[in-house]
């Protein structure tokens, strides 16, 4: 038998080498879930077991909404606080927001996204016990 070529030895080990670390990727690939998604902390609006009311939700529950981030979520807060230290919120009773298209006010909010959070969001005013619709004052 002739002597075995040095050049073809070395291929053949770092095949070897290289074979079952290439069947390791792939396993792991293979395992790993879908990445064409960003990564979601916290809930995700599709898991929301109940509406969120961005007249008296605080911050991190707003962040759940399609599109709101802690930033634009703690600006709504901001919103909604500063609309309520107001001399005219007597009139609205803590209600700043009564519709999806209110939160375009707030600086980050335009009409797809409040849009995209209408399914999530209820305007409803908690009632003395604490569900429902409050209703509304009478004159007697």
């Amino acid at each position: 038998m002739p002597p075995a070529n040095p050049t073809h030895c070395a291929q053949r080990r770092i095949v070897l080498l290289l074979a079952p670390l290439c069947a390791w990727a792939l396993a792991i690939a293979w395992r790993c879930p879908d990445v064409s998604h960003p990564p979601v902390r916290g809930l995700q609006s599709d898991q929301l077991l109940s509406a969120v009311n961005p007249n008296t939700a605080p911050w991190w529950e707003l962040t759940v909404l399609p599109r709101v981030g802690e930033v634009t979520a703690k600006r709504i807060v901001a919103h909604r606080e500063a609309a309520n230290s107001a001399p005219a919120a007597q009139a609205r009773r803590g209600r700043v927001f009564a519709a999806p298209a209110d939160l375009e006010r707030v600086h980050g909010i335009g009409p797809k996204t409040a849009r995209r959070a209408a399914p999530y969001l209820t305007f409803k005013r908690p009632n003395r016990s604490g569900t429902g619709e409050d209703e509304p004052p009478t004159n007697n």
